[in-house]
């Protein structure tokens, strides 16, 4: 008899941690991962402070090939875990030319790291629908902790009754920092690219 009582007391435990963690699935269709990076040119002699620099273009682009895992704790974003890999050949910046280059060994060399991954750590509420999501980025061989700012767009219920999420999360990071730099004569020059370049996920989510 204890036994048994023993057994089924495990059995509420287990169905009761179940209850508490929820899968939400990526409607791949209306969610993106996107990048972009500043052109600038050099206005007078600095370190690294591109208040110096002026800003003449940027560079966008994004990525047709992801996947995003989002296991929600509770009804609250806080302690949830989200999950992201990235196909970095799927890249493109609607130029063939910069495509084919940035998929190079100058830069992401796709033949030996062809995904790229984020995994969260932590995900802490801020102010209204804003939150700090922490984590490891890895990108070719290097693996660097990243914040993001993740934002609660909707959580909407359609007709049938289905759960939905929409989140965005926003970081900047430096490129250098995961060995995305090329030629030190062009690093060099008065024209360039920003050091810094923006990644922002975009997730509509549907809980099942």
């Amino acid at each position: 008899m204890k036994n048994l009582i023993a057994i089924f007391s495990v059995s509420l435990i287990m169905i009761s941690l179940a209850s508490g963690q929820s899968k939400w699935e990526l409607d791949e269709h209306h969610s993106s991962v996107v990048f972009a990076a500043e052109h600038i040119v050099l206005v007078k002699e600095a370190a690294d402070a591109e208040a110096d620099f002026y800003n003449v273009g940027k560079t966008e682009g994004r990525f047709g090939d992801f996947d995003i895992t989002f296991r929600q704790s509770g009804n609250e974003l806080e302690n949830s875990k989200v999950e992201a890999l990235i196909d970095m050949g799927s890249m493109t910046t609607e130029n063939m030319v910069r495509d084919h280059h940035l998929r190079s060994a100058d830069f992401f060399h796709v033949d030996n790291f062809p995904k790229a991954s984020f995994v969260s750590s932590t995900v802490r509420k801020m102010e209204g629908n804003k939150y700090e999501m922490r984590g490891e980025l890895t990108i070719k061989d290097v693996t660097r902790q990243v914040v993001f700012e993740l934002v609660l767009n909707a959580r909407t219920e359609n007709a049938l009754g289905e759960e939905y999420l929409s989140l965005v999360a926003t970081t900047v990071i430096n490129r250098h920092d995961f060995g995305l730099g090329w030629s030190q004569l062009i690093e060099a020059g008065a024209f360039r690219i920003s050091n810094y370049v923006t990644l922002t996920i975009q997730a509509n989510l549907r809980r099942v």
